[in-house]
C-alpha cells in the first residue's frame, strides 16, 4: 500500500513536466494549438501543475519529518541508555575486595556446574564460598603442597582440606577433586563456569603464616566479548595445569553420598 502511494506521488510529480513536453511537441505540428488555448485554461493547467508538484513535495517533506522524528527518538533513547551501558561495560573488569567478589559471584551464579579454584591454602576461598551459599556441582581445587619442613603451614593446609571435605559431606559441593602443586604461587583464581572470574595476586610477607598477603582481585564478567575471551583463556590455562598434576602427590577426589 505504501509503495503504491509512493509510485502515485512520483507519477503526479512528473505529470506537469510530461504535459508541458507533450504540448510543446504538438505545437510543432499544429501551429495554432496554443493560440487557440484560452487564458483561463492556461492558468488552470498551470495551477494544476503547481498543485501536483506541491503535493509531491509536501508528502516528501512529511516523510522526512517522520524519519527525523524516529531518528530523534532513537538518539534520545540511546542518550538515556548510555550511562547504564557504560556502567555495565566498566563493571566487566573491576577490582574488588575478595569478599565482595564472592558476593557478586553468588548473585551471578548461585548454582555452578564447574567451579575451578587455584589457591594457596584455600582458607579464605573456603570461608567465602561457604558463606556465599553457592551450590557447586563439581569443584576442581588446586592447592599448594608446602615442603615438609614448613610443619605449621602443612598442618594449616591439611586442616583446611578437612573443611573442603566437610562442604562435600553437607552437600554444598557435590563432587570435589583436589590436586596439589609444589611451586609457590603468585596469584589465586576462582572461575565460576564460564561466566565469572576472580583473579588476584599475592605479595611476599614473611609475617604471614603462608608467607604471602592476599591483594584485592580483578573480577571479570563474561558479558562482553573481551570479558568472555579472558575467562575462556583462564579456563584453558587452569585445565592444562590441572591435567598436568593428575598424578600429583597427596591429591584426592570425593563425592557427596
Amino acid at each position: 500500500m505504501r509503495s503504491t502511494l509512493h509510485r502515485f506521488e512520483r507519477i503526479a510529480a512528473y505529470i506537469p513536466l510530461f504535459g508541458t513536453s507533450v504540448i510543446l511537441l504538438v505545437q510543432n505540428f499544429m501551429q495554432g494549438f496554443l493560440a487557440g488555448m484560452k487564458i483561463n485554461a492556461a492558468i488552470a493547467t498551470l495551477a494544476l501543475s503547481f498543485i501536483l508538484l506541491a503535493w509531491y513535495l509536501e508528502s516528501r517533506i512529511q516523510r522526512f519529518e517522520t524519519v527525523f522524528g524516529e531518528l530523534k527518538t532513537a538518539v534520545d533513547s540511546l542518550a538515556q541508555e548510555q550511562p547504564r551501558l557504560l556502567g555495565e561495560a566498566s563493571s566487566n573488569f573491576e577490582i574488588r575486595p575478595i569478599s565482595v567478589a564472592f558476593q557478586v559471584a553468588a548473585t551471578l551464579t548461585p548454582s555452578v556446574g564447574v567451579l575451578r579454584l587455584h589457591a594457596l591454602s584455600g582458607v579464605q576461598m573456603s570461608s567465602f564460598l561457604q558463606h556465599s551459599g553457592i551450590a557447586v556441582e563439581k569443584c576442581q581445587l588446586l592447592v599448594y603442597l608446602p615442603p615438609a619442613e614448613e610443619a605449621a603451614f602443612v598442618t594449616q593446609i591439611e586442616s583446611q582440606l578437612r573443611s573442603w571435605k566437610a562442604a562435600v559431606t553437607n552437600g554444598q559441593i557435590k563432587q570435589l577433586e583436589v590436586r596439589r602443586y609444589k611451586f609457590f604461587p603468585t596469584q589465586y583464581t576462582a572461575i565460576f563456569d564460564s561466566k565469572f572470574l576472580i583473579d588476584g595476586l599475592f605479595h611476599p610477607n614473611s609475617a604471614e603464616p603462608a608467607h604471602a598477603t592476599v591483594r584485592d582481585p580483578l573480577t571479570v564478567h563474561a558479558q562482553s566479548l573481551s570479558g568472555a575471551r579472558l575467562v575462556s583463556e583462564y579456563i584453558d590455562r587452569f585445565d592444562r595445569l590441572f591435567a598436568s598434576l593428575e598424578d600429583a602427590e597427596a591429591g584426592f577426589s570425593m563425592s557427596h553420598a
